[in-house]
């Protein structure tokens, strides 16, 4: 089983602030040890993915945001795919649409998961405390990951 003590890497890609600041806080409240990391566009995002340096944030784990300023996070999912060390890191969008078409060509984009952004404080912190409980305590990510 996975080691519960190890500290992971979460990055969260979202727009809104008020959203991106609920996301973290309900991230921080589950029970694994998180480092999170939250920026507003796309670019930012993948500099961070891009980023080759020694003291680099290296993600276990993107929360993306659909609808970003500068790009789309369909886009964003393309680019991670084309890149072989990134392929590796489950990717969650978290989208306030539920259209099926948008929902498919995420899936084809590679996405891991699809959630729909919940309406309610208790939504965000469900969700947060079921995908960290499955990636960080369940689930054995691949080297480089962890």
């Amino acid at each position: 089983m996975p080691s519960r003590s190890k500290s992971r890497n979460v990055l969260i890609v979202e727009d809104h602030p008020p959203t991106a600041e609920l996301l973290a806080s309900a991230i921080d409240e589950t029970d694994v040890e998180i480092s999170s990391r939250v920026v507003h566009t796309g670019h930012d995002c993948l500099s961070i993915l891009f980023d080759e340096s020694e003291q680099a944030f290296r993600p276990d784990l993107v929360f993306l945001d659909l609808e970003l300023p500068d790009t789309d996070g369909i886009s964003i999912l393309e680019e991670i795919q084309d890149e072989r060390a990134l392929r590796r890191i489950p990717v969650i969008v978290l989208s306030g649409t539920n259209d099926r078409d948008t929902i498919r060509r995420c899936y084809e984009a590679g996405a891991t998961a699809f959630i729909s952004k919940p309406d309610n404080l208790n939504g965000f912190f469900s969700i947060a405390d079921g995908i960290v409980s499955h990636w960080f305590t369940m689930v054995e990510l691949p080297a480089g990951n962890c």
